[in-house]
């Protein structure tokens, strides 16, 4: 919790800190060291935005949130969101698109891209992260990271292109009742710079190649045939026996 936030004009912070931190946050806070982290986790705003125990006694604790935690959470409020990360630059993302090719992973698997500039006037690097939201009828959150990039150490004025490759599992929803794994079609991709900080227009995987979503289902149904799905609906099972 972070209730003295608004009394502070800049906060850093440093995860996994060795004996070479004091090095570290001299080289970041003199500038040799341009800042790129994200937060990995959600800070929330107050107590309130937190998992509670459902037990106030003893006996088994039920996890009544289920998934609905951090980011993935439709109420929780956020001092600072998940994937959330200042640089002493500005960056802009544009052009989001699906695209093709003929050879690579992308003439399997859907792929997107995105253009990202440096609009600063510093050197510096980006993370760009992609999430995605299912449909309404699967009970999944809203929003689920499933992949980011970094660019490389653009210039003031500098912009690459990032590619991302969306692989089956990354649109498909495990059904515990069935023991497998099954693709899904009604799924939006969010791009941004954290879980709030999000471009729009936003992309459906409905709009992608069709060559490559057709591919794309035959490699998630010859992962099944493998016993792959199987195998994890047993460990499932197991553990819910325990």
């Amino acid at each position: 919790l972070t209730p003295w936030r608004r009394d502070a004009a800049a906060i850093a912070c440093m995860f996994l800190g060795g004996e070479r931190t004091g090095s570290a946050w001299a080289s970041f806070l003199f500038g040799d060291t341009v800042p790129s982290g994200k937060l990995p986790i959600t800070l929330p705003a107050s107590e309130a935005n937190l998992p509670m125990p459902g037990a106030a006694e003893a006996g088994p604790v039920v996890y009544s949130e289920g998934l609905a935690t951090g980011y993935r959470s439709p109420t929780w409020k956020v001092a600072f969101p998940f994937g959330h990360g200042l640089s002493y630059t500005q960056f802009e993302l544009s052009n989001p698109s699906w695209t093709e090719c003929d050879a690579g992973p992308c003439a399997i698997f859907p792929c997107f891209r995105l253009d990202v500039a440096n609009v600063g006037k510093h050197r510096g690097s980006e993370v760009v992260q992609a999430y995605l939201h299912f449909g309404d009828d699967v009970a999944e959150p809203k929003l689920l990271l499933r992949g980011f990039q970094k660019t490389s150490e653009l210039q003031p004025g500098s912009s690459e292109t990032l590619t991302f490759v969306l692989m089956p599992r990354d649109f498909s929803t495990y059904n515990v009742g069935r023991g497998s794994w099954e693709t899904q079609d009604d799924v939006t991709v969010r791009v941004g710079t954290s879980s709030v900080d999000l471009l729009e227009p936003r992309l459906e995987l409905r709009d992608a190649p069709p060559v490559a979503r057709r591919k794309s289902r035959e490699s998630a149904a010859r992962y099944d045939e493998h016993g792959e799905g199987k195998k994890l609906s047993e460990n499932i099972k197991v553990l819910k026996k325990k």
